[in-house]
């Protein structure tokens, strides 16, 4: 008894995620009874209305990757998601209809509990004032739209629009842009409290380098031709290929972080994880106030951004509202989806010049629960016992070697590709290429593709990076790169250059303009309770870099804390080289030394794993 009492005190975390696992496993076979189902929803229903009955979230508290779903419904609906003090963005339906009605979305909504959890409704979030007292005034000093959307159970606005009278129906929680030409005169009017959003100018009042300056994240894009997967791109995504011929193909870049969250922030800010400080999996946290946004400079420049997407580890929850007009997200939202939103954007501010971002997370997993009709078609039977190892719910980062998933990943390629060939051929009909910069890249590879079980192997640590436009060069670069380097390369070949560029980590690769070349990349592997780990990879050499023990247990940075090999890469041997062995050492111990001078706090397991 002593030595179970002993091990359960020592090992507490162990012990929760074994019985964590167990639990959901046995959960997921019960469900498939109809007797179960239906008392595992009265056993909700009590700890719902227990949790409301003593006002503290214990049994329902909703991680912030679960966006637009909260514990109190809806994010952004009745009450807005402040970015600063200047700066309140509101949740509405896009192109959709939203099935939560007012009163279903309060605190004690059993929709909220039966309902939300399931329900993944397309938002649209617009920076907005909640009128108060039931009128509104404004004079438009330039040709531009203004959003206006119930907040009440009234949904019927009277308009005066210099002195002519109307009233309109606004559909209940959506946005409708009313458009005003300059120095008109708008009067709204509702028996209740009302949103009107920031107006959205039609016209460019200065004119930029660019027009259109586009990134396109996608998640989990593996550099297959450094993984040996395929002999060229051209193969699986001709579309792409062809696109970016003439434009710049970094084909020795390398991700920072081996997972979505650090790493999406990694490509927005041009920081590493100890400055942009998003690194917990289930904890509410944002990106630093101390660094800049993409989004945030190019609204600066009078760019209007926007963003289409879904991933579900860059969103509003993590601090991504900042410096965006329009932020439009759904989880699970397809990539013509996403493409059909973006055009539609473009046309209706067609004399506006553009920084978006597209996410795309097609390949992340099957959006529409199995695979697309021309992959079933392709790759069957295949695919069928991919659906199998589906059911076992395992994190990508955690994934083994499989060769039916590959054949299914390139399927999915070949998909997207065909479905990004709509958006090449708009901006090829609509623009120059000196009025765009266009560029793709992705937050890590997959585990899949290797036989390593390291979660910071090779086929992890490469990704795709492509870049068109103006001043960009037809070539392909095999340059060190980086996610981090993303950041300035965008800014600077949009003709932005008077930002804060002494913060940054990254920078413009020297191959397209950049002041120099890298020496060596860096991946690191920070994640709540587990080892630190760090590769670091020059011409020659790669460095692997782990602590002894899980990172929040770290107390003194020092050598025997760690373990460290140093692998020539020519021989795959490893060599005892202790001028470089010490360089890196360094460069990794103080990477862990700037954590722990950062909010990295250790979470009790129990209710947040």
């Amino acid at each position: 008894m002593k030595k179970i009492v002993f091990y359960l005190l020592k090992y507490p975390l162990r012990i929760y995620l074994f019985f964590k696992k167990k639990i959901i496993f046995i959960k997921n076979y019960l469900s498939n009874y109809l007797v179960f189902n239906i008392f595992f929803s009265i056993i909700k229903f009590v700890l719902f209305r227990l949790q409301n009955f003593l006002k503290i979230n214990i049994f329902f508290n909703v991680p912030p990757h679960h966006f637009p779903i909260t514990s109190k419904g809806i994010a952004g609906l009745d009450e807005p998601l402040k970015v600063n003090k200047n700066e309140t963005y509101y949740t509405r339906a896009y192109n959709e209809q939203l099935i939560v009605s007012h009163n279903e979305n309060k605190k004690n909504s059993l929709s909220k509990l039966f309902f939300l959890d399931e329900y993944r409704p397309k938002v649209e979030m617009l920076n907005c004032n909640k009128i108060k007292n039931k009128t509104f005034t404004f004079l438009s000093k330039n040709d531009c739209v203004l959003p206006v959307s119930a907040c009440d159970n009234d949904i019927k606005f009277k308009i005066n629009l210099d002195g002519k009278k109307y009233e309109i129906e606004v559909p209940f929680y959506r946005f409708y842009y009313l458009r005003l030409k300059k120095n008109q005169k708008i009067i709204i009017e509702n028996t209740k409290n009302f949103l009107v959003g920031v107006p959205i100018n039609l016209s460019q009042e200065s004119k930029n380098h660019t027009k259109i300056s586009l990134g396109i994240f996608v998640d989990g894009f593996a550099a297959l031709e450094a993984c040996k997967v395929i002999n060229s791109l051209e193969e699986i995504m001709p579309h792409t290929y062809n696109f970016f011929k003439k434009g710049t193909h970094f084909k020795n870049h390398h991700t920072n972080s081996h997972w979505s969250l650090p790493s999406m922030a990694e490509i927005f800010t041009g920081c590493t994880i100890q400055k942009h400080e998003l690194y917990h999996h289930r904890k509410q946290h944002v990106i630093s106030e101390n660094i800049n946004l993409l989004s945030e400079i190019f609204k600066k420049k009078n760019y209007l951004c926007s963003h289409f997407g879904g991933n579900t580890r860059a969103n509003p929850n993590y601090g991504y509202l900042r410096g965006f007009d329009r932020y439009v997200f759904k989880r699970n939202y397809t990539c013509d989806e996403v493409i059909s939103s973006y055009l539609e954007h473009l046309r209706a501010f067609k004399d506006r010049d553009h920084f978006t971002l597209l996410s795309l997370t097609d390949l992340h997993h099957f959006h529409n629960t199995i695979p697309d009709i021309a992959t079933q078609v392709a790759q069957f039977p295949e695919y069928l016992n991919i659906l199998k190892k589906d059911r076992i719910k395992k994190k990508s980062i955690h994934e083994s070697y499989d060769a039916e998933r590959i054949k299914i990943y390139l399927e999915e390629l070949r998909k997207l590709d065909h479905d990004l060939n709509v958006l090449y051929e708009f901006l090829e009909k609509n623009f120059t290429n000196d009025e765009y910069i266009i560029s793709i890249f992705s937050d890590h590879g997959r585990t899949f593709l290797s036989k390593s079980k390291d979660v910071l192997s090779f086929e992890r640590r490469r990704v795709e990076w492509f870049i068109r436009g103006r001043n960009i060069p037809s070539k392909e670069c095999f340059e060190f790169t980086e996610n981090i380097d993303i950041f300035d390369t965008i800014l600077k070949k949009s003709g932005i250059n008077n930002y804060n560029q002494n913060n940054l980590d990254g920078h413009m690769p020297n191959f397209i303009g950049g002041e120099k070349k890298k020496d060596y990349v860096i991946t690191q592997n920070i994640y709540p309770y587990t080892s630190y780990k760090a590769v670091i990879t020059d011409k020659n050499y790669q460095f692997e870099f782990e602590s002894k023990c899980p990172i929040n247990d770290i107390e003194e940075v020092s050598p025997d804390v760690f373990t460290y090999t140093l692998i020539n890469l020519k021989t795959t041997l490893a060599e005892n080289n202790e001028q470089i062995i010490l360089k890196y050492r360094n460069i990794c111990m103080e990477k862990v030394t700037q954590l722990q001078k950062k909010p990295f706090k250790k979470i009790f397991p129990f209710l947040r794993l």
